[in-house]
């Protein structure tokens, strides 16, 4: 583990819980894409990073079959997250997605709208919080 790891809380056993796992992570804001990638990076994941939902897409469209999950905010310009879950289910079936939001949304109504939809986060974010999700998200 490195210092990045410390200086967070990330005890030992936390700081490989995603080995060898690749996410695609997506946020509209340049500040938590990168808190976001150093996270997952601690927690032993690769990681690319794309600014927007039609970002995604394309890097979905160029890469099929390069990730493990997808890590996106909900509420984005252009593609939503959730949007984004839709196509993803129609294009990936299976491939798990996990939402992250700052605002209070039902999530009964999301969790019914695309099935590939495995858990929505509350920002602020703790990386246990994020390994505990994500973990359970994936296959």
């Amino acid at each position: 583990m490195d210092n990045l790891g410390a200086a967070v809380g990330v005890d030992i056993d936390m700081a490989n819980d995603l080995q060898h796992k690749r996410i695609l992570v997506i946020d509209d804001d340049p500040d938590m894409r990168v808190l976001l990638d150093e996270m997952l990076t601690i927690l032993g994941a690769t990681t690319v990073v794309a600014e927007d939902g039609q970002d995604a897409l394309q890097i979905l469209l160029h890469r099929s079959g390069d990730f493990d999950l997808i890590l996106s905010d909900l509420d984005m310009p252009l593609i939503s997250g959730l949007e984004l879950a839709n196509k993803v289910d129609a294009l990936w079936p299976g491939l798990p997605v996990v939402l992250l939001t700052g605002t209070a949304t039902s999530n009964e109504e999301i969790h019914t709208a695309a099935p590939s939809l495995r858990e929505i986060l509350r920002k602020p974010l703790t990386i246990a919080a994020i390994s505990s999700a994500l973990l359970a998200a994936l296959p």
